[in-house]
């Protein structure tokens, strides 16, 4: 038998055997996000003659989440989403990707 003080509570086999474990679980860390420069994105966007719906649907996102990251309501995508985006305006190197980062204030 054992006995465990647990939140002010003691545990004992008795009342632990329907109990999951109370030890707190690991989370699998997420991607980082990027930051990025909403409005350079939408100048760079125009500037190549694409709409907004067409351009969402080449960087495989929706509408409304394109607008929302240009307007700046979206600070922060994902690193797939901002690899499309690149793909997109043919960005490809590292300089030339850089262009669409946030800069720091």
């Amino acid at each position: 038998m054992f006995n465990r003080l647990y939140c002010g509570t003691l545990l004992n086999a008795a009342n632990v055997s329907g109990m999951t474990d109370p030890r707190p679980t690991t989370v699998a860390p997420r991607p980082a996000a990027v930051e990025i420069d909403g409005a350079k994105l939408r100048e760079l966007r125009q500037m190549a003659g694409v709409t907004l719906g067409e351009f969402a649907s080449t960087c495989e996102i929706s509408v409304q989440y394109l607008s929302q990251i240009e307007r700046g309501d979206r600070r922060r995508v994902s690193p797939p989403v901002y690899a499309r985006i690149c793909r997109s305006l043919k960005l490809t190197g590292p300089r030339q990707r850089r262009t669409l980062l946030k800069a720091a204030a």
